[in-house]
């Protein structure tokens, strides 16, 4: 049996963790009677999907991001509709994606997924033609998106104090809601598009969303007081988040959004900024991940 061509690319910037040791590492625990493998660093931003590309193109089986959620997503949308999988080897701050896939931060228990896992479809987004595997949203985690990518403090402490920047900061928005299943014209403090259930850190924005389901599922936080925002915190982490009063939550494939004017949107925690209309919609199975049943 022919062996399976891996390439790992490595983002040696993301996070606070050193990279030093990954080739190392992946050399010692990945099983060399299935893989073959070669690595490739990652020198400024969009080199990964160029990486990507050529891995591609080299009919490479398997691509593993080794980075965070940003690396994740960039080299990710190229393998899209083509028949090399995604592997993750998660080195950033919120790892989504890994989470939700239950793949370890320690380096060599992730190596050790890899040899273990199998191919598996998923559903990924697109926010208009903005690809995205985990969520994206306007509103608050827009906002607090928006903040982090300029702190100089990473890691959950430099998140955290985004969050409490942007908590006072932010206002509820209008926003239309058009699909086939809905039509809704709220005020809403944050709206978040979910393909899999959490934005990273474990906090869970989606508790039912599934990446293998082809649809998204949609929770609409409305405005609330001071004293609530504790128990919202609290039911993220818990996994009840739809439980609270000021949340209310819809399933569709495809949604259009109508706001008054352009604004804020997060994908993948990369912060953007979208039109007055902007198109999300999940398309079914269209790319391969490395994942466990």
């Amino acid at each position: 049996m022919s062996k399976q061509k891996i390439a790992f690319i490595i983002n040696p910037i993301s996070g606070k963790k050193t990279k030093k040791f990954v080739c190392k590492t992946v050399e010692e625990n990945l099983n060399s009677e299935k893989f073959e493998c070669v690595f490739a660093h990652t020198e400024y931003g969009g080199h990964g999907q160029q990486l990507a590309q050529e891995f591609v193109n080299q009919d490479f089986n398997i691509i593993v991001a080794v980075g965070g959620d940003g690396t994740v997503n960039e080299i990710a949308q190229v393998l899209a509709h083509t028949s090399t999988a995604l592997g993750i080897i998660p080195t950033g701050s919120g790892n989504g994606l890994a989470r939700y896939l239950n793949i370890p931060k320690n380096l060599i228990q992730a190596v050790q997924y890899i040899n273990t896992a199998t191919i598996v479809d998923a559903d990924y987004g697109l926010l208009n033609e903005q690809f995205f595997l985990c969520t994206c949203g306007a509103g608050f985690d827009a906002l607090v998106s928006s903040d982090f990518a300029n702190d100089t403090v990473r890691g959950f402490s430099g998140y955290l104090a985004a969050i409490l920047r942007q908590f006072f900061a932010c206002k509820p928005e209008h926003y239309q809601l058009v699909s086939k299943d809905f039509n809704l014209d709220i005020s809403a403090f944050m709206i978040n598009f979910a393909n899999i259930s959490q934005w990273g850190y474990n906090a869970y924005i989606a508790p039912n969303a599934d990446i293998h389901d082809g649809e998204m599922e949609i929770t609409i936080l409305k405005k609330f007081p001071v004293w609530a925002a504790p128990r919202i915190a609290a039911q993220l982490f818990l996994k009840n988040i739809s439980k609270n009063r000021y949340v209310n939550t819809f399933t569709t494939n495809e949604v259009t959004v109508i706001r008054n004017q352009h604004g804020w949107f997060q994908f993948d925690g990369e912060p953007c900024r979208m039109p007055k209309e902007t198109k999300i919609r999940i398309i079914r199975n269209g790319i391969k991940i490395l994942a466990k049943s």
